[in-house]
């Protein structure tokens, strides 16, 4: 963890605030994700990861990224840890949407041969 005047003068992109207002996700010039806490004032490194938009749950505890692995993988604040939700050499994921209470999450499955895409509906742990 570290404090926002550690991270004084760095230019911040991709930022993001959580539907409570409680957290943002920016990146830092050399894409490393962070968590910062407005009511706390903690920055959390996630770590690095490929930018994109991080894409928060509906109840503000999770967001879903794209990891340094080029995967779909979910950070929870309350517990400060990510999980990605493929292992490697499974298919890709992209077009990640929370359903609106936050307890499913839907992506398009990609194929890697001439199938087409799919889509599924996760059922995330509370």
């Amino acid at each position: 963890m570290a404090t926002a005047d550690e991270l004084s003068g760095v230019v911040f992109a991709h930022t993001s605030f959580a539907p409570n207002s409680q957290f943002a996700t920016f990146y830092t010039p050399d894409s490393v994700l962070w968590v910062y806490d407005l009511a706390t004032g903690v920055l959390t490194e996630v770590g690095t990861t490929v930018p994109s938009q991080p894409i928060w749950s509906p109840d503000s505890h999770r967001f879903v990224y794209v990891n340094e692995s080029n995967r779909l993988a979910i950070f929870d604040t309350r517990t400060q840890t990510s999980f990605s939700l493929l292992r490697e050499g499974e298919a890709m994921l992209g077009e990640p949407q929370w359903s609106y209470d936050g307890r499913y999450l839907s992506v398009t499955i990609f194929s890697r041969s001439e199938q087409p895409s799919l889509v599924a509906i996760l059922r995330l742990p509370d």
